[in-house]
């Protein structure tokens, strides 16, 4: 009995053991699904479920960037996102968003990747710069894609790896546009951090 207590106590510990070594985590997870109409409130000032801590479960600093919902039309490709830039012309006018500080630090045996999936309008002209911590990382381009091509009706997803983060880095998007209709559109925004 005594040796059969002992296997098992020293099976789920080497179990715990190595669960402890691999895994996956998320640091951040923006999810649209929530939405039930196109929002006139930027998400930092809307009411639930059109803002950020209904969205991701915690607060951003953002301007310009909008809820929508496209489900019918030509359109409806869009569904549920969030829409970088009013429809107003003006730099002032393009979309802003910055996530909140976390720990994107990782050792030689981690790896941290922000998922993003994007897409625009009929007016393939948006750009969505993305840096950490003031530094950028990557771009997503509605004029080539994610192969060279315009966004077609329909999302992509872009991986980008980070490598210097920090104990307390921001990832932060700024969206720019030549043409008014330039607008870029997203419905999902991902955080991972995967302990290899």
């Amino acid at each position: 009995m005594k040796t059969h207590f002992l296997f098992i106590v020293l099976f789920c510990a080497s179990v715990l053991s190595v669960s402890g070594q691999t895994g996956t985590s998320t640091l951040f997870d923006l999810k649209c699904d929530g939405f039930k109409v196109s929002a006139s409130k930027e998400m930092s000032a809307g009411n639930a479920p059109h803002n950020w801590v209904s969205a991701a479960g915690e607060d951003c600093v953002s301007r310009n960037v909008f809820a929508q919902v496209f489900m019918t039309g030509n359109m409806s490709y869009l569904g549920k996102s969030v829409r970088f830039g009013k429809s107003a012309e003006g730099d002032e006018n393009c979309g802003y968003l910055a996530l909140p500080a976390m720990n994107l630090k990782s050792d030689k045996n981690e790896k941290v990747v922000l998922k993003v999936s994007a897409t625009s309008g009929s007016n393939k002209t948006g750009i969505l710069k993305i840096s950490v911590d003031g530094k950028e990382i990557g771009e997503i381009v509605a004029r080539t894609g994610k192969n060279g091509k315009p966004f077609g009706r329909g999302y992509e997803l872009f991986e980008f790896e980070i490598k210097n983060g920090r104990p307390e880095s921001v990832i932060s998007f700024e969206h720019s546009r030549d043409e008014q209709a330039g607008l870029i559109y997203v419905n999902s925004i991902q955080v991972i951090k995967t302990v290899l």
